[in-house]
């Protein structure tokens, strides 16, 4: 969330909604899960934690899905299984041991039970 704030976000998804009237998809949806530098001093919505990645993630979701007119349909996470030996390794969803964060509940709780049964 450096290139705004979730108002502009909000702004920009109801916009879009009205003005095009077509479903959106949010996509490179990432929030650092530990402080490495990467946005320098520019102050993020949430903190660079665990946590910090899972609510912002929550809040971002539920801000594309209340878009006017049920048109909002989700995101996509910018790259979960980003090397964890790059400088933007914070981005990915997979700790320094490699294990999943919490983030991974967000999607997990849209999910469940949609799967498609076999035919």
């Amino acid at each position: 969330m450096v290139a705004g704030n979730l108002l502009d976000l909000k702004e920009n998804l109801d916009f879009m909604a009205r003005e095009y009237g077509k479903e959106i998809i949010l996509v490179e949806v990432a929030h650092p899960r530990k402080e490495n530098g990467e946005y320098g001093k520019t102050p993020t919505p949430f903190p660079q934690t665990l946590e910090g990645q899972k609510e912002c993630l929550e809040e971002v979701n539920r801000l594309v899905l209340a878009a006017p007119n049920r048109l909002g349909k989700g995101i996509f996470w910018w790259e979960p299984a980003v090397p964890l030996r790059r400088g933007i390794s914070s981005r990915g969803i997979f700790d320094d041991d490699g294990s999943v964060s919490p983030v991974i509940s967000v999607f997990d709780k849209h999910t469940r039970g949609r799967a498609q049964k076999p035919q």
